[in-house]
């Protein structure tokens, strides 16, 4: 997942894109740094060294085990009956 992470930013630093928001955090946090820079934000947000940290924290499996449950379920019912 970090590397996925990246390397999308690598992709939208080389077509100098902030679909993320990296600039609008910038001017509400670092304003004086950013107002150096908003002429030309695509390409000072191309030039700049950004490091990927992932973290996951998996809070539920969800449906997925609930449907998994009630298939091995269904095939142990189906297999008593055999």
């Amino acid at each position: 997942m970090q590397k996925q992470f990246e390397d999308l930013l690598k992709k939208i630093q080389k077509n100098k894109i902030d679909p993320i928001g990296f600039g609008l955090y910038a001017r509400a946090y670092q304003y004086e740094q950013f107002k150096k820079m908003d002429n030309d934000w695509g390409k000072a947000f191309a030039e700049s060294d950004i490091h990927v940290s992932v973290k996951v924290k998996v809070n539920s499996d969800g449906a997925v085990r609930s449907v998994y449950k009630n298939w091995q379920w269904k095939i142990v019912k189906t297999l008593h009956f055999l």
